[in-house]
This record gives C-alpha cells, structure tokens and sequence, in this order.
C-alpha cells in the first residue's frame, strides 16, 4: 500500500499570528505543550491544536513512562493536600501510608501498572517514587522553603508570544518571598538535565515568564 502524504500551504502557517476576528487561526490561549508543539512540529501543531484532530485508539495509549510521570504528579499533589503543605506532616504521612496512597491512585492513574504482567515495574516504580520524594522532601526542608501548592494554575499575557496558560507542578517561596518553581520529570532520559544545564528549558522559561507576568499585573 502507498503511504498518504499531507501537504499544506506555507500560507497556514501565517494565519496562526492573525486574530479569528480578522480571519485567522490564532488560539486565544496557549499552552507551554502547544507552544512547544508549535516549534518542534508545526504540522502536529495544526492537526492538534486548530484542527483538533488528535490520535485515538492504540496510537494515543500513553507509555509507561507517562504513565508512570502521572502517577508520580498524583501522588505529590495527593500527599501535599493531606499533609496540609506541612513537611513534617507530608513526611509521616510518605512514611507510614506510602503504599496505600500509590496503590490507590493507581486504580485511577496507573491501571497498567496494575497487571500481573507489571508487578515488577510497579514494584520498581514505587521503590524510585519513594526515594524521590524522600529527596524531594529534603530539599525543601534544607532550603526553607514555604510550599504554595501543587498544580497551580497561572494565566498572563505574555510579550511577543500572547495569552498563555500555565499549570505548574509545584510552586514554593524561599525566605525572602521570592518564588520557586519546580517543574517533575519521570524519565530515566538526561535529555531534561542537559538543557538544564544549557540554559536550554523552555518550559521553565515560559512558566517563569507567565507567573512574574501574573505577580506584576
């Protein structure tokens, strides 16, 4: 069988800067994900993001690594709102209630990992979820830090780029009022670490801007 192949008009592309108003295709609000997308894969950009159309069945089944990155998100959250953004209280509670918790976020985040087939990952998941949180803990007690919260929600116009949205994994202050924000990757991958190192991620860029945008306004 032929392979399809799409071609659009580079004429597309330059409707995504011109307002719906005045014809054109540029979204309201962006994402970290679809500006992201945008750069990386304007096509995929198009069909996701203004099209809608996006991938179903066994093409849009999440990894294991995503999998395994939601479960991780869950149970930070989870373990931050029954702690009450207490460290002391989040420690008793990661000690004592650690497999409990995870298990039971699993039936609604993780259910793959659930199978017999997926014991021993899960097993591995849990030991690695655990010793990350401990370190995650540590940090934030080491610094003084204060947490504001998991999954917060900033939203600001944003110079050159527009109205953008940002959902961040865990904002925090530091002694002096400043803000934190640490943003949870689950990848065994160094990718993340070297554009870290690089001065390189985007995502933390544009989170910054949004929430100093967001404490000016």
């Amino acid at each position: 069988t032929k392979q399809g192949e799409y071609k659009v008009k580079p004429s597309v592309f330059k409707l995504l800067d011109t307002e719906k108003a005045n014809g054109g295709l540029k979204r309201e609000m962006e994402s970290y994900s679809s500006l992201d997308e945008l750069i990386q894969r304007p096509f995929d950009y198009v069909m996701d993001y203004i099209l809608g159309l996006h991938q179903y069945g066994t093409a849009a089944m999440a990894d294991m690594d995503t999998v395994k990155g939601n479960l991780a998100h869950a149970y930070v959250e989870k373990l931050t709102e029954n702690g009450s953004r207490q460290i002391a209280n989040m420690r008793k509670i990661h000690n004592s209630n650690f497999d409990m918790l995870v298990n039971e976020l699993a039936e609604v985040q993780g259910a793959i990992l659930l199978l017999e087939e997926n014991d021993l990952e899960f097993k591995r998941f849990k030991s690695l979820l655990k010793n990350s949180v401990d370190t995650l803990l540590d940090i934030i007690d080491q610094n003084h830090l204060t947490i504001v919260g998991a999954e917060q929600y900033y939203e600001a116009e944003v110079p050159t780029i527009g109205k953008m949205n940002a959902r961040i994994d865990y904002v925090l202050t530091d002694s002096n009022g400043d803000y934190v924000i640490i943003d949870f990757k689950w990848n065994e991958s160094t990718t993340y670490k070297k554009k870290l190192e690089e001065n390189d991620a985007l995502q933390l860029a544009v989170y910054k801007s949004v929430v100093e945008k967001c404490l000016t306004d």
